[in-house]
């Protein structure tokens, strides 16, 4: 799969999860769910983007009982990591992170 491609999927699967209801390309409210954007040219509506959806997944984390304290620590890091991210590049990396380290676990 494509960065391109990841990203997007990432930001439509983060507003359909919290809209109760499959949104399509360009389907966000923003219409930033769309490869298009996925470029260093657009890099602070895509931080935007990956940042917002972060914060959508993160919110339903934060409701879990006994969510442990390096776990909330996680988030708040890799949030903080996209704001400072120098290029989609590194983005594609902490999406990957969060995918992996977060989503998979308390998500999916």
């Amino acid at each position: 799969m494509s960065d391109k491609l990841r990203y997007e999927n990432f930001v439509r699967a983060a507003f359909s999860f919290a809209l109760k209801t499959p949104i399509e390309r360009w389907g966000d409210p923003a219409t930033l769910a769309n490869t298009d954007y996925y470029d260093d040219d657009y890099l602070p509506r895509v931080k935007a983007a990956v940042s917002y959806s972060m914060e959508i997944f993160n919110g339903e984390i934060r409701e879990r009982p006994n969510l442990p304290e390096e776990d909330y620590d996680l988030m708040d890091e890799i949030l903080a990591s996209v704001i400072h991210a120098p290029n989609t590049e590194v983005l594609t990396s902490l999406i990957n992170r969060y995918k992996e380290e977060l989503y998979q676990k308390y998500i999916v």
